[in-house]
């Protein structure tokens, strides 16, 4: 079980303990959609499935990655990953409407999911539960008079009794690769929704239009979003599972005890 899925196995048992996992949001389709358009470099289309360019997203992915390429064989050890807080988000695993190009994307789900994402990083498969190491140090021996916005999110997210969500978007990387993608997220995002303190490690400037960004943005993001539906659901059914196996085994406890 990798870090990814196993944050989803422990989010997923930590969320039933709750009596209200994760935020209901009430607000109506013309406000969210509103919001989407205006924090974050989103293109609305994506939730008008005829009308979103998917064609052009998918040749555009095929550029950066071709135009990432190295002639070293460079490793491919590197992802790229979000730090999600879980109450900002519901149990989306289950829900309809999220196959990318084939029928709507969601506007609710991908709006809980897009913003419970508070800093996007990449490196080796070992660095996402370095960021909770470190922020336990410095919250516990401070080196600093103010606390890293990133450390004081993540001790919100600890004194709610939760743990932080650790999502591999990608795995199998080149260091370049991984640092175009990364770069290009948090532009979709938003450094200000984040808690990245620069917009990324990647020097090169991308020679594309601002609209051919967004395109690709979103359709990557959205992908992101489907892949994250799936594996909580996988991991879902694994923590219930656990929890069946775990009964039976109290049960025949008791009935030898009798």
């Amino acid at each position: 079980m990798n870090s990814s899925s196993l944050s989803h196995y422990n989010r997923y048992k930590q969320l039933q303990q709750l009596s209200n996992p994760g935020r209901v949001i009430n607000e109506s389709e013309d406000a969210i959609l509103y919001k989407l358009e205006k924090n974050y470099n989103i293109s609305l289309d994506i939730f008008k499935s005829l009308n979103f360019p998917f064609a052009e997203a998918r040749e555009y992915e095929r550029n950066m990655i071709l135009k990432n390429l190295t002639r070293t064989k460079e490793k491919r050890n590197k992802i790229v990953y979000f730090l999600m807080d879980p109450s900002m988000i519901k149990d989306i695993s289950s829900q309809e409407n999220i196959i990318l190009g084939q029928e709507l994307i969601d506007y609710r789900l991908f709006y809980q999911f897009i913003s419970s994402i508070f800093y996007v990083g990449q490196g080796k498969k070992n660095r996402p539960p370095k960021h909770l190491f470190y922020a336990n140090k410095e919250i516990t021996h401070p080196t600093k008079l103010d606390l890293d916005p990133k450390f004081r999110k993540i001790r919100k997210i600890w004194d709610r009794g939760l743990n932080p969500i650790l999502f591999n978007a990608y795995e199998g990387l080149t260091q370049q690769e991984a640092q175009a993608r990364e770069a290009l997220l948090i532009e979709t995002i938003g450094l200000y929704k984040l808690t990245n303190q620069v917009y990324a490690t990647y020097r090169e400037r991308w020679k594309i239009s601002i609209n051919k960004k967004r395109i690709l943005g979103t359709y990557l993001l959205c992908k992101i979003f489907k892949k994250y539906s799936s594996e909580e659901e996988l991991w879902k059914k694994a923590a219930k599972l656990e929890i069946a196996s775990k009964n039976a085994s109290e049960d025949d406890t008791e009935d030898e005890s009798d």
